[in-house]
């Protein structure tokens, strides 16, 4: 058994900077246990961010995009995008298709039908 002075001195030290980079790699592809996730999900469901941090992160983005704000990409009218899908249909038909002539292999039809 842990006796409660050790579990003192362990909540006390301090680790350097080295001992704390090589626990980030070596946690930094572990994956997540389905457990874990959930419990990060419901911790961080109903947070919301206060001012000062919704400022943080807005002058973060404008950094990375070169202090150029980011474009909202609106849609176009339905007309518009169903003209534009016929034209890609038609541009992908039958020859111009990367696949016409090809089939798939039987290991990937295999795997398709158990997956």
């Amino acid at each position: 058994m842990i006796d409660d002075e050790f579990v003192e001195k362990v909540k006390k030290r301090t680790l350097s900077e080295e001992h704390k980079e090589k626990i980030r790699q070596a946690l930094k592809n572990k994956p997540l246990s389905k457990e874990t996730k959930e419990k990060l999900s419901k911790a961080l469901s109903n947070k919301k961010h206060s001012d000062e941090t919704k400022k943080k992160i807005s002058q973060s983005l404008l950094k990375r995009s070169e202090n150029k704000p980011i474009k909202v990409v609106k849609e176009k009218p339905i007309k518009e995008k169903k003209i534009r899908e016929k034209k890609v249909r038609k541009s992908m038909a039958g020859e111009n298709n990367p696949f016409y002539g090809k089939k798939h292999s039987e290991e990937v039809l295999v795997n398709w039908r158990f997956n």
